[in-house]
């Protein structure tokens, strides 16, 4: 009986052994080590899984049926080299690559296998089953303008302009890499001019390209009243109201902007108030510059006068218009420039004529040695000595008279015509004025008359034009019929009709004691009363 070779044998199979016999043989295989058995005459094949790994030795005996008889145990090694089935599991991020164990890379994740060969000549298969996790790098692009703040990055800290990158580590440990692209575009340039100041009810226009010359070219303009530009300003052509507003100059291209303010300056212009002038009667003349004219007015303003309403022509005698007519007043701030304009109409009658009488009642004449002669011992005039008025330099009153010049006169009789009359006061120092409404262009006498005096006339018809003056107190030639008493001077009144040739005794002194008293008022009484004349124009 004989076997095959003793040979290894690859892990696949092993092949049958082939026994040879003469006689029926019964057969007993076994193991060393211990495992296998089997009685057949050929086991066939034995399987790796059956041998196991390594050297077995098999030992078959052959036993003779008819004699019994065993054979000396043949043996046969059989030895098992392993086959190797490995498979390798490693992980990479996708910014990552692998290196094979047999060489060369990948990044894309599966299964790789591949086959080696033993020492022992046997196959042995090797498989990679490579994993790739995902590696994130995201990239965005932000833009600021370099008058702004710049953003804060998710992973802390500020940007800055250029790159800003941050890893981050996956849950599968792979790192992520986030950037930010900042782009810093430049701010724009607004340069604001202040408008000119207006005063109300004018408005400023800050649109005007002049308020923002000098400015980045092609700038988009709007105009709010906040520096947070949030409240648009309705009306940017007419600011009427003073304050700071702002301008936001935007370039169009980019979006960056610049904010500035704008100050407006609108002035209220001040308040003229007219009271117009009482009207005058030609000679006379109107001052509008009279403080009455403005009363109520703004204070410390500057007043013109002018002839039009535009305030072009100025009015050359301001304090003495002659004429009637609508003038104008313009007022003026001297701080702001604003100004306003009002009319004042002055009237100026063709009318009477003013008359100016001086002359003195000689029971009031004191003392020729002041300018007051009729001050009673410098106390004042006698209406206000007695309470009848409270200026001082009112003496007394009297009725002042113009009578028509054609008249009939003889001793005992007058036929005369009154044309006009007025009562006025008499000033200490002699002057009364009295306006004439009637008379303008006539001569007429000039009556005198008063309570307690004789009445007298002027010694001709007097001119009356305009402002007419007539002074009783130059000579007694002045009064008609030389009826006056000389108060002054070196001769006294009965020295002067001495050397006049006068004849009698001073018309007041009528009793003739030399002494004008209370017993030549009764006798001047007794003649009025009798229907005695005197003798006058």
């Amino acid at each position: 009986m004989w076997v095959s070779d003793n040979q290894p044998l690859d892990t696949g199979f092993i092949n049958s052994w082939t026994i040879n016999f003469n006689n029926p043989m019964s057969f007993s295989w076994t193991s060393t080590p211990a495992g296998y058995t089997s009685t057949t005459q050929s086991p066939g094949a034995v399987t790796p899984s059956t041998l196991g790994l390594g050297t077995v030795t098999y030992h078959v005996v052959a036993t003779n049926s008819y004699t019994g008889c065993s054979s000396i145990s043949s043996s046969a090694s059989v030895t098992v080299n392993p086959i190797y089935s490995q498979t390798l599991n490693p992980v990479i991020c996708s910014n990552q690559s692998y290196t094979f164990p047999w060489g060369g890379s990948t990044s894309t994740g599966g299964d790789y296998p591949h086959h080696y060969s033993s020492i022992s000549g046997c196959d042995s298969l090797i498989t990679v089953h490579l994993t790739v996790n995902t590696a994130y790098s995201e990239s965005s692009n932000l833009t600021v303008c370099d008058n702004q703040s710049y953003p804060t990055l998710p992973w802390g800290g500020t940007a800055v302009a250029g790159a800003n990158s941050h890893l981050y580590t996956t849950v599968n440990g792979c790192d992520s890499l986030v950037t930010i692209n900042l782009t810093v575009n430049p701010a724009p340039t607004v340069l604001v001019t202040t408008p000119s100041a207006v005063c109300s009810p004018a408005t400023v226009d800050i649109t005007n390209p002049l308020v923002t010359v000098g400015s980045t070219p092609g700038l988009t303009y709007t105009y709010w009243t906040d520096a947070g530009a949030t409240t648009a300003l309705a009306t940017p052509s007419a600011v009427a109201v003073s304050g700071t507003y702002y301008i936001k100059g935007t370039d169009p291209a980019t979006g960056c902007f610049t904010i500035q303010p704008v100050t407006v300056t609108v002035n209220t212009p001040p308040t003229v108030v007219i009271t117009n002038p009482a009207a005058v009667c030609s000679p006379g003349t109107v001052d509008i510059t009279d403080p009455a004219v403005t009363a109520g007015s703004t204070g410390g303003i500057t007043l013109t006068y002018w002839t039009d309403a535009g305030a072009t022509s100025a009015l050359g005698t301001p304090a003495a218009v002659a004429a009637s007519g609508t003038y104008y007043i313009k007022g003026t701030i001297t701080a702001t420039g604003c100004s306003t304009i009002q009319p004042v109409n002055v009237t100026v009658n063709t009318c009477g004529v003013t008359l100016n009488l001086k002359m003195f009642i000689q029971g009031y004449y004191s003392s020729p040695a002041t300018l007051t002669p009729m001050d009673n011992f410098a106390n004042g005039g006698c209406l206000f000595v007695n309470g009848l008025s409270l200026d001082p330099n009112d003496a007394d009153s009297v009725t002042i008279s113009l009578v028509d010049s054609v008249m009939y006169v003889n001793t005992f009789d007058v036929v005369a015509s009154t044309i006009e009359s007025h009562t006025a006061v008499m000033h200490t120092d002699g002057t009364v004025s009295i306006p004439f409404t009637a008379v303008g262009g006539n001569t007429n006498y000039i009556k005198v008359t008063h309570r307690s005096a004789i009445e007298t006339w002027s010694a001709n018809t007097v001119p009356l034009i305009g402002t007419t003056l007539y002074d009783f107190t130059i000579g007694q030639g002045q009064a008609f019929g030389f009826n006056m008493t000389e108060i002054s001077g070196d001769y006294s009144q009965m020295d002067f009709a001495v050397l006049n040739g006068f004849f009698g005794y001073t018309p007041e002194d009528i009793t003739g004691d030399g002494i004008v008293e209370s017993a030549d008022y009764s006798l001047m009484e007794n003649a009025v009363g009798s229907g005695y004349f005197t003798a006058h124009p």
